[in-house]
């Protein structure tokens, strides 16, 4: 993965740790107006309908596991029973709990 750190367009490439060939690029920075725009909206859904797209996400995590284990297995060298088995699985869990803490809080400090 190649990160591209800044809108001059300065990168930091990421290689596989086997193979040293160079993985595709992320422009992290050209999301970020997109970011701030859904932000615009967002803060107007309800805990309900937040904890449903965390809830959703999960789901889409899961539904592609096997492909989202092998590209992290390329991007950090970690074996692929790991990724498939364990990092995955947690973020999808992640998401999930996340939704259920929305859910949970009562709006009260």
């Amino acid at each position: 993965m190649v990160y591209i750190l800044t809108d001059s367009g300065a990168t930091h490439p990421t290689a596989q740790p086997i193979m040293q060939k160079a993985l595709p690029t992320a422009a992290i920075w050209q999301f970020a107006p997109k970011a701030l725009a859904a932000f615009k909206t967002w803060k107007k859904t309800t805990p309900a309908q937040r904890a449903a797209l965390l809830n959703k996400i999960a789901d889409i995590i899961d539904a592609n596991k096997e492909h989202l284990a092998m590209v992290e297995s390329m991007d950090n060298g970690k074996p692929i029973r790991e990724t498939m088995n364990v990092d995955i699985p947690m973020a999808a869990e992640h998401f999930r709990y996340f939704a259920g803490c929305i859910l949970a809080e009562e709006g009260q400090a």
